[in-house]
């Protein structure tokens, strides 16, 4: 009898010991950002995980960006052995820094891996230039936000 409670009790350890344990909550803070060389400074504030490769994915004219464009960047963020992301929105990551902005998406290739990107705040810390308008007949832009600009904002061609 006591030969099997053993058995039993090596069973269970070995079995706790392969499920990943769920990594709680994303803490990130971004700082150091310098868009024209691409650079930013992450600094990861949680454990179970690491920060990979990160790259500004809306930089096709940078060389024509003023102080008030925001970067939208992509980083990877990698899974330790032994620990595994949790699907969750928004409130799943806890984002901080003065050139961070705000959280656009995430996405899941696993529980292991995750792309998340986010909108740094412009170089001038002023207003940002609208993100993906929408013209309308009558020569006004909407947006959903820009940094320090209300959704809806009406806008001339000529502001821009």
């Amino acid at each position: 009898m006591a030969i099997c409670l053993c058995a039993i009790w090596s069973f269970t350890a070995l079995a706790a010991e392969s499920d990943p344990v769920k990594i709680e909550r994303v803490k990130l803070k971004f700082e150091s950002f310098r868009p024209k060389d691409g650079y930013v400074k992450i600094t990861n504030l949680g454990t179970g995980y690491s920060v990979g490769d990160c790259e500004i994915i809306n930089d096709s004219d940078i060389d024509n960006w003023n102080s008030s464009y925001c970067a939208r960047l992509q980083i990877e963020l990698t899974a330790d052995d032994g620990y595994e992301f949790r699907k969750k929105g928004k409130s799943y990551f806890d984002l901080k820094g003065s050139d961070f902005y705000r959280y656009e998406s995430s996405d899941y290739d696993d529980k292991e891996v995750i792309w998340l990107c986010v909108d740094m705040a412009p170089l001038n810390r002023s207003i940002g230039v609208p993100l993906d308008p929408v013209w309308t007949a009558d020569g006004t832009a909407k947006w959903t936000v820009a940094y320090k600009a209300e959704s809806g904002t009406g806008l001339t061609k000529v502001d821009i």
